[in-house]
């Protein structure tokens, strides 16, 4: 990894030298307004076009003598499909990085600074010094637009190797800001999964208040517009008031669409950050202890509080998204099952201490969990030791939080269990009517079940396609049963549909019919050839006699993060199943079928829906998955005729 340069001594001879005129841009000094607030907008990547239509936004509210708006806007040159040749406002297209002052209707620039590294923590020092020192205000904000990948960081240059800012390097240049210029009024993160404890830990000596997202954001972002006239209206608000202007007109602005749902944003009091590390610190503790005692048993108690909270950046890729978890669920569950009266007590401690740190959120029916800040829980060792640009032991939070050292041992434990669970006395009871109608039953002998579901296939050529899966609940004495009535799945745009490929589902109410399902596909944007793999994200209501989802929205998960990308119209969808060969090894596949296609028109009417099935050889069973990841599957020959 780079080393983290420092700059304090940087940033006090910059000052000096606009004192004596010697400055690069501008150095004539601005009358000090209220705020200033510094956007670092990297659009040097595939999110360039939603990051233009945001400068847009701060356009329509543009600057004024209390407030002013600086930023620095890296764009990237493909100009196609994901990405904008589009001027802005009075500049034409741009594929360099430009320093601009934001006025009503109007960019000002102040420098073009040529192609900058975004992921380079020099560029954010020469924004942060240009910007005080142009633009020196009472309170300063900065602002991080781009790609968020939580503890990892944020800020992905394409054109640099795909280099990002990692939370390490942001740490650096803030110190060293922070030392000359006193912490940030507001720190905030308009990017996915950022709302992460171990984003917050590394920043709370910076900023007074941060403003982040758990889940990850749905594509326009947050609304600059919105917003910055709130903060012109009333410019003497503190960080507090300015996180609850950008959360309320975040939620707002999806109110009348889907991708509600699934919206999170929550406001830190970054003061209070170090007491909820202090008690997650001694949740560790007590849960590394636990687990010395209690071994397997204990393994399992807790390996199931993991799995009964919610999870944000899911993704069906092999990269298995971002593995983060709502902190305070977590503690909770862990208060409900615990085995001793001191992780109990250290759990709630910690419930406690998100409830001090996390002052305001708002959150979508889809994310009813969501308490304001996540946490890494990876399940194995190789996703835990997994390393991009920098490894989770490197970061400030691992280093020094017993977090790290409960991850090991959690992982060594699950490690250790190796062996799928057995499915048993599989049948199949035809109803006798011509719709395929049967019951499907079986049996599992197992303590450490997390999920079951009843899965339909296709065989073909000796390899199984599993089309889909749906939830089964198993009950205490280890029976699985289903009335499966002869339906299944489908994604539908109202004129055409394909069976639906749901592989993960996570109930959103326990005990209720609402679940989060992951659908994987293949997605071509409009006027491009590529297909790009895409996560669908549905919110599945099962409490009817007909199943129907809504889709809140579609996730790219590329080698820069997660993205959610916009469907248009003209764009075209396509389904992705789970193969598994004669040797039992599963494997990702695009159905090739053209009459699978979906030519999106209208986008509002994509729907997932119970169809009945064409008539076919079919196989159907139950898919069983224990807590450590092992699972097992039973099939049995159908013919719906």
């Amino acid at each position: 990894m780079r080393a983290s340069p420092r700059f304090a001594a940087r940033f006090a001879t910059t000052s000096l030298l606009a004192v004596l005129g010697l400055g690069s841009v501008d150095v004539t000094a601005q009358a000090t307004a209220k705020w200033t607030v510094v956007v670092y907008l990297d659009a040097d990547n595939d999110l360039e076009a939603p990051m233009m239509k945001d400068l847009q936004e701060m356009l329509r509210a543009g600057g004024n003598a209390d407030i002013n708006v600086v930023l620095l806007a890296d764009r990237n040159p493909k100009g196609s499909g994901k990405y904008s040749n589009d001027s802005v406002a009075n500049l034409p297209n741009w594929t360099t990085s430009k320093l601009l002052a934001v006025q009503p209707n109007k960019l000002r620039e102040l420098a073009d600074w040529g192609e900058l590294n975004m992921g380079d923590p020099d560029t954010l020092h020469r924004l942060l010094t240009e910007a005080v020192r142009l633009y020196p205000a009472e309170k300063y904000a900065l602002i991080f637009g781009d790609h968020g990948m939580a503890w990892p960081g944020i800020a992905v240059d394409e054109t640099s190797a795909g280099d990002t800012l990692t939370t390490l390097e942001i740490a650096s240049v803030l110190g060293d800001f922070v030392r000359v210029h006193g912490k940030l009024e507001l720190l905030g993160f308009d990017a996915c999964v950022m709302a992460n404890l171990e984003v917050a830990a590394a920043m709370s000596p910076f900023a007074k208040y941060m403003v982040a997202s758990e889940e990850i954001e749905p594509v326009e972002g947050w609304d600059y517009t919105a917003w910055l006239t709130s903060l012109q209206r009333s410019p003497a608000a503190d960080g507090a008031a300015l996180g609850h202007m950008v959360i309320d007109s975040y939620h707002d602005s999806f109110a009348n669409n889907d991708q509600a749902k699934g919206a999170t944003l929550s406001l830190l009091d970054m003061g209070k950050v170090p007491v909820l590390e202090r008690a997650v610190e001694e949740l560790a503790g007590a849960t590394r202890a636990l687990l010395t005692r209690g071994g397997r048993a204990a393994w399992i108690n807790l390996a199931r509080a993991r799995s009964d909270t919610e999870e944000y950046g899911r993704s069906t890729s092999e990269r298995g998204g971002s593995l983060v978890y709502d902190l305070r669920q977590f503690a909770d569950n862990v208060v409900q099952g615990a085995q001793d009266p001191v992780s109990a007590h250290a759990a709630a401690a910690v419930t406690a201490a998100v409830r001090g740190a996390v002052i305001y959120e708002r959150h979508g029916e889809g994310r009813p969990q969501a308490s304001g800040l996540s946490i890494f829980f990876p399940q194995d060792k190789a996703k835990l030791t997994a390393r991009d640009e920098t490894s989770y032991d490197e970061t400030g939070f691992a280093q020094k939080n017993r977090w790290f050292p409960f991850l090991q041992d959690f992982a060594s434990n699950e490690a250790r269990d190796t062996e799928a669970p057995v499915v048993e006395a599989l049948s199949s009871k035809s109803q006798g009517d011509a719709g395929g109608s049967r019951t499907i039953s079986a049996h599992v002998d197992a303590n450490d079940i997390d999920s079951a579901s009843l899965i339909l296939a296709i065989p073909q050529n000796g390899k199984r396609i599993v089309i889909g899966a749906m939830p089964v609940e198993l009950e205490a004495n280890g029976q699985l049963i289903d009335e499966w009535d002869g339906e299944w799945f489908a994604i539908s745009d109202g004129d055409a549909e394909f069976i639906c490929p749901i592989t993960d589902f996570e109930e959103v109410d326990e005990g209720g019919d609402l679940y989060w399902a992951a659908v994987p596909a293949q997605l071509r944007m409009h006027g491009t050839r590529e297909w790009l793999d895409v996560t669908l994200n549905f919110l599945l209501n099962l409490s009817g006699d007909d199943a129907v989802g809504d889709l809140v929205y579609a996730v790219e998960d590329s080698a820069h993060g997660q993205r959610e990308i916009d469907l248009m119209a003209g764009d075209e969808l396509r389904p992705v199943y789970v193969t598994i060969d004669s040797a039992g090894e599963e494997t990702l596949a695009a159905a090739e079928d053209g009459r699978k296609v979906l030519h999106l028109d209208r986008i509002d009417d994509i729907k997932v829906e119970a169809i009945k099935l064409p008539a076919g050889s079919y196989q159907i069973g139950f898919r069983v998955e224990d807590l450590a990841g092992n699972h097992n599957d039973a099939m049995l020959d159908i013919e719906i005729p």
